[in-house]
Protein backbone atom coordinates (compact mmCIF):
# COMPACT_ATOMS: atom_id res chain seq x y z
CA UNK A 1 0.00 0.00 0.00
CA UNK A 2 1.06 3.54 -0.74
CA UNK A 3 2.18 6.05 1.87
CA UNK A 4 -1.16 7.85 1.84
CA UNK A 5 -3.24 4.76 2.55
CA UNK A 6 -4.93 5.20 5.92
CA UNK A 7 -4.09 2.29 8.18
CA UNK A 8 -1.67 0.84 5.64
CA UNK A 9 0.75 -1.75 6.98
CA UNK A 10 3.51 -1.01 4.46
CA UNK A 11 4.75 2.46 3.51
CA UNK A 12 7.41 3.09 0.87
CA UNK A 13 8.60 -0.49 1.36
CA UNK A 14 10.81 -0.62 -1.72
CA UNK A 15 13.42 -3.36 -1.94
CA UNK A 16 14.64 -5.99 -4.38
CA UNK A 17 15.15 -9.73 -4.10
CA UNK A 18 17.81 -11.07 -6.43
CA UNK A 19 16.88 -14.14 -8.45
CA UNK A 20 18.73 -17.25 -7.36
CA UNK A 21 19.93 -15.62 -4.13
CA UNK A 22 18.85 -15.74 -0.50
CA UNK A 23 17.43 -12.63 1.15
CA UNK A 24 16.68 -12.14 4.85
CA UNK A 25 13.80 -9.90 5.93
CA UNK A 26 14.30 -8.82 9.52
CA UNK A 27 12.65 -6.45 11.94
CA UNK A 28 10.83 -6.42 15.22
CA UNK A 29 7.26 -7.67 15.54
CA UNK A 30 4.88 -5.50 13.55
CA UNK A 31 7.55 -4.39 11.07
CA UNK A 32 5.56 -5.73 8.11
CA UNK A 33 7.40 -8.97 7.40
CA UNK A 34 4.37 -11.26 7.46
CA UNK A 35 2.38 -8.81 5.34
CA UNK A 36 5.09 -9.05 2.69
CA UNK A 37 4.85 -12.85 2.82
CA UNK A 38 1.07 -12.68 2.40
CA UNK A 39 1.49 -10.39 -0.59
CA UNK A 40 4.12 -12.58 -2.23
CA UNK A 41 1.99 -15.70 -1.75
CA UNK A 42 -1.04 -13.75 -3.02
CA UNK A 43 -3.09 -14.48 0.08
CA UNK A 44 -3.93 -10.76 -0.14
CA UNK A 45 -3.60 -8.21 -2.93
CA UNK A 46 -1.97 -4.78 -2.52
CA UNK A 47 -4.24 -1.73 -2.60
CA UNK A 48 -1.39 0.44 -3.82
CA UNK A 49 2.13 0.19 -5.12
CA UNK A 50 3.31 -2.80 -7.12
CA UNK A 51 5.25 -6.05 -6.91
CA UNK A 52 7.36 -6.79 -9.97
CA UNK A 53 8.64 -10.22 -10.98
CA UNK A 54 11.35 -9.83 -13.61
CA UNK A 55 9.64 -6.58 -14.57
CA UNK A 56 6.13 -8.07 -14.79
CA UNK A 57 3.50 -6.95 -12.26
CA UNK A 58 2.66 -9.88 -10.01
CA UNK A 59 -1.03 -9.17 -10.50
CA UNK A 60 -0.67 -9.99 -14.21
CA UNK A 61 0.69 -13.47 -13.53
CA UNK A 62 -1.86 -16.29 -13.34
CA UNK A 63 -2.30 -17.13 -9.61
CA UNK A 64 -2.30 -20.87 -10.26
CA UNK A 65 0.90 -20.66 -12.27
CA UNK A 66 2.51 -18.46 -9.62
CA UNK A 67 1.67 -20.85 -6.79
CA UNK A 68 3.35 -23.74 -8.61
CA UNK A 69 6.60 -21.75 -8.46
CA UNK A 70 6.49 -20.66 -4.83
CA UNK A 71 6.40 -22.56 -1.53
CA UNK A 72 5.99 -21.35 2.04
CA UNK A 73 7.17 -22.92 5.28
CA UNK A 74 5.77 -20.96 8.21
CA UNK A 75 5.46 -21.29 11.97
CA UNK A 76 1.72 -20.75 11.44
CA UNK A 77 1.35 -23.51 8.84
CA UNK A 78 -1.05 -26.14 10.18
CA UNK A 79 -0.76 -29.84 9.50
CA UNK A 80 -3.74 -31.76 8.15
CA UNK A 81 -5.31 -34.66 10.04
CA UNK A 82 -3.62 -37.57 8.30
CA UNK A 83 -0.29 -39.35 8.10
CA UNK A 84 3.14 -37.76 7.97
CA UNK A 85 3.36 -38.78 4.31
CA UNK A 86 -0.02 -37.14 3.62
CA UNK A 87 1.27 -33.92 5.12
CA UNK A 88 4.55 -33.82 3.22
CA UNK A 89 2.92 -34.37 -0.19
CA UNK A 90 -0.13 -32.22 0.64
CA UNK A 91 -0.95 -29.95 -2.30
CA UNK A 92 1.57 -31.70 -4.57
CA UNK A 93 -0.37 -34.52 -6.20
CA UNK A 94 2.50 -35.84 -8.30
CA UNK A 95 4.92 -36.29 -5.38
CA UNK A 96 5.89 -39.88 -4.62
CA UNK A 97 6.86 -41.51 -1.33
CA UNK A 98 10.47 -41.29 -2.50
CA UNK A 99 10.08 -37.56 -3.12
CA UNK A 100 8.66 -37.17 0.38
CA UNK A 101 11.56 -39.06 1.92
CA UNK A 102 14.14 -36.94 0.09
CA UNK A 103 12.39 -33.76 1.23
CA UNK A 104 12.23 -35.05 4.80
CA UNK A 105 15.98 -35.67 4.76
CA UNK A 106 16.60 -32.10 3.61
CA UNK A 107 14.35 -30.86 6.43
CA UNK A 108 16.15 -33.00 9.04
CA UNK A 109 12.88 -34.89 9.60
CA UNK A 110 13.67 -38.34 8.18
CA UNK A 111 15.52 -39.64 11.24
CA UNK A 112 12.79 -38.91 13.76
CA UNK A 113 10.13 -40.20 11.34
CA UNK A 114 11.99 -43.49 10.92
CA UNK A 115 12.08 -43.91 14.71
CA UNK A 116 8.29 -43.69 14.96
CA UNK A 117 6.53 -47.09 15.10
CA UNK A 118 4.56 -46.40 11.91
CA UNK A 119 7.21 -44.29 10.20
CA UNK A 120 5.77 -42.18 7.40
CA UNK A 121 2.35 -43.76 8.04
CA UNK A 122 2.20 -42.25 11.53
CA UNK A 123 -0.98 -40.24 12.13
CA UNK A 124 -0.15 -36.67 13.15
CA UNK A 125 -3.52 -36.01 14.80
CA UNK A 126 -5.58 -32.83 14.73
CA UNK A 127 -3.22 -29.98 13.74
CA UNK A 128 -0.29 -32.30 14.38
CA UNK A 129 -1.03 -32.75 18.08
CA UNK A 130 0.83 -36.08 18.13
CA UNK A 131 4.11 -34.37 17.21
CA UNK A 132 6.28 -31.83 19.01
CA UNK A 133 6.44 -28.24 17.78
CA UNK A 134 9.89 -28.83 16.31
CA UNK A 135 8.74 -31.99 14.54
CA UNK A 136 5.73 -30.17 13.09
CA UNK A 137 7.98 -27.43 11.75
CA UNK A 138 10.27 -29.94 10.07
CA UNK A 139 7.28 -31.63 8.41
CA UNK A 140 6.05 -28.24 7.20
CA UNK A 141 9.51 -27.51 5.78
CA UNK A 142 9.58 -30.89 4.04
CA UNK A 143 6.18 -30.05 2.50
CA UNK A 144 7.66 -26.88 1.03
CA UNK A 145 10.84 -28.58 -0.18
CA UNK A 146 9.12 -31.57 -1.81
CA UNK A 147 7.86 -29.23 -4.51
CA UNK A 148 11.42 -28.10 -5.37
CA UNK A 149 10.09 -24.54 -5.79
CA UNK A 150 11.78 -21.75 -7.70
CA UNK A 151 10.96 -19.45 -4.76
CA UNK A 152 11.09 -20.67 -1.16
CA UNK A 153 9.82 -18.53 1.71
CA UNK A 154 10.78 -19.45 5.27
CA UNK A 155 8.72 -17.48 7.80
CA UNK A 156 10.10 -18.32 11.26
CA UNK A 157 10.16 -21.85 9.86
CA UNK A 158 12.69 -23.25 12.35
CA UNK A 159 12.05 -21.26 15.53
CA UNK A 160 10.90 -24.37 17.42
CA UNK A 161 13.62 -26.66 16.06
CA UNK A 162 16.55 -27.62 18.29
CA UNK A 163 19.88 -25.91 17.64
CA UNK A 164 21.64 -28.89 16.07
CA UNK A 165 18.79 -29.62 13.67
CA UNK A 166 18.50 -25.96 12.75
CA UNK A 167 22.22 -25.77 12.00
CA UNK A 168 21.96 -28.83 9.77
CA UNK A 169 18.93 -27.37 7.96
CA UNK A 170 20.75 -24.09 7.38
CA UNK A 171 23.78 -25.91 5.98
CA UNK A 172 21.53 -27.94 3.67
CA UNK A 173 19.72 -24.86 2.41
CA UNK A 174 23.03 -23.12 1.86
CA UNK A 175 24.61 -26.00 -0.05
CA UNK A 176 21.53 -26.63 -2.20
CA UNK A 177 20.51 -23.03 -2.84
CA UNK A 178 21.49 -23.28 -6.52
CA UNK A 179 19.03 -21.51 -8.76
CA UNK A 180 16.41 -21.14 -6.01
CA UNK A 181 15.37 -17.74 -4.71
CA UNK A 182 14.97 -17.95 -0.94
CA UNK A 183 13.38 -15.39 1.39
CA UNK A 184 14.05 -15.92 5.10
CA UNK A 185 12.23 -14.28 7.99
CA UNK A 186 13.67 -14.93 11.42
CA UNK A 187 14.70 -13.34 14.71
CA UNK A 188 17.66 -15.74 14.94
CA UNK A 189 21.03 -14.72 13.57
CA UNK A 190 21.94 -18.36 12.91
CA UNK A 191 18.92 -18.83 10.66
CA UNK A 192 19.77 -15.95 8.33
CA UNK A 193 23.51 -16.65 8.32
CA UNK A 194 23.46 -18.23 4.86
CA UNK A 195 21.68 -15.30 3.20
CA UNK A 196 23.28 -13.14 0.53
CA UNK A 197 21.31 -9.98 1.32
CA UNK A 198 19.43 -8.51 4.25
CA UNK A 199 16.48 -6.11 4.29
CA UNK A 200 15.79 -4.34 7.59
CA UNK A 201 12.17 -3.32 8.15
CA UNK A 202 10.58 -1.06 10.74
CA UNK A 203 6.92 -0.06 11.01
CA UNK A 204 6.25 -0.96 7.41
CA UNK A 205 9.25 0.85 5.96
CA UNK A 206 12.54 -0.41 4.59
CA UNK A 207 15.32 1.11 6.68
CA UNK A 208 18.26 -0.58 4.99
CA UNK A 209 19.13 -3.13 2.34
CA UNK A 210 22.68 -4.43 2.11
CA UNK A 211 24.79 -7.52 1.41
CA UNK A 212 24.62 -9.70 4.51
CA UNK A 213 28.41 -10.04 4.53
CA UNK A 214 28.67 -6.32 5.31
CA UNK A 215 26.52 -6.75 8.43
CA UNK A 216 27.31 -10.34 9.41
CA UNK A 217 29.35 -9.38 12.49
CA UNK A 218 26.45 -7.45 14.01
CA UNK A 219 24.08 -9.07 16.48
CA UNK A 220 20.34 -9.03 15.82
CA UNK A 221 19.93 -6.18 18.33
CA UNK A 222 22.61 -4.20 16.49
CA UNK A 223 20.91 -4.92 13.17
CA UNK A 224 17.61 -3.70 14.60
CA UNK A 225 19.29 -0.41 15.54
CA UNK A 226 19.12 0.46 11.85
CA UNK A 227 15.37 0.80 12.44
CA UNK A 228 16.13 4.11 14.10
CA UNK A 229 18.61 5.06 11.40
CA UNK A 230 21.57 4.56 13.73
Amino acid sequence: PGPDARGAVLHQATFSVRSGRSTALIGRSGAGKTTIVNLLCRFVEPDGGSILVDGTPLGEIDPGQWRTNIALASQELELVDGTILDNIVYGHDTASAGDAERAAKLAEAHEFIEHLPQGYKTLVGYRGVNLSAGQRQRIALARALVRDPDILILDEATNAVDGLSEAAIVETLKSRAGRRTTIVISHHHSTISFCDDVVILSRGRVKKQAPFAALAKLSMDELYQHEAGE
